[in-house]
């Protein structure tokens, strides 16, 4: 049996901190670190600031040898797929073929929509309800999972399309 840890640092977890659960979670033999993917903090309690996912994970890449760091769930609808693509690309190649990451559409509280609305420019009023972020060019169906595959990784696909 494999056992990994999971973590929600949006709530004001800093990097540093980050990066000594994930020292202590390679010695204690886990296989991999997972972290939320959120833009900003939410709940109940006071407001903190939230470490951007992907940026620690491609730091947790280079400060580990053997641990698997990854996101579980990295929502799509924070940034283009192409992007996602590109930035699991470059982590996978940084932590030498190492990274885990679960794609999905993620749980999009206000507070982020109006964190992603202030990043694209865009009033939080005008973006769609699910908190999906506008591009202005298409992307290429299957994109995400042709980056992965030319990578040798598996794809696997639950729910909807």
């Amino acid at each position: 049996m494999r056992y990994a840890v999971m973590v929600e640092p949006q709530r004001g977890m800093t990097y540093e901190q980050l990066a000594g659960l994930a020292q202590v979670v390679e010695a204690s033999g886990f296989e991999a670190l997972h972290r939320a993917d959120h833009l900003a903090s939410f709940g109940d309690g006071p407001e903190r600031d939230a470490t951007e996912a992907w940026t620690t994970v491609a730091g947790l890449a280079r400060e580990t040898t053997t641990l698997r760091p990854g996101m579980l769930v990295s929502p799509i609808t924070f940034r283009h797929p192409a992007l996602v693509a590109r930035m699991a690309t470059t982590v996978d190649w940084m932590s030498g073929g190492r990274l885990e990451v679960g794609l999905g559409a993620g749980t999009v509280e206000q507070v982020e929509r109006d964190a992603v609305a202030a990043v694209v420019g865009e009033e939080a009023s005008d973006r769609p309800r699910n908190g999906s972020v506008h591009t202005r060019e298409p992307v290429p169906t299957g994109c995400v999972e042709r980056v992965l595959r030319g990578l040798g990784r598996e794809v696997r696909r639950t729910g909807e399309r």
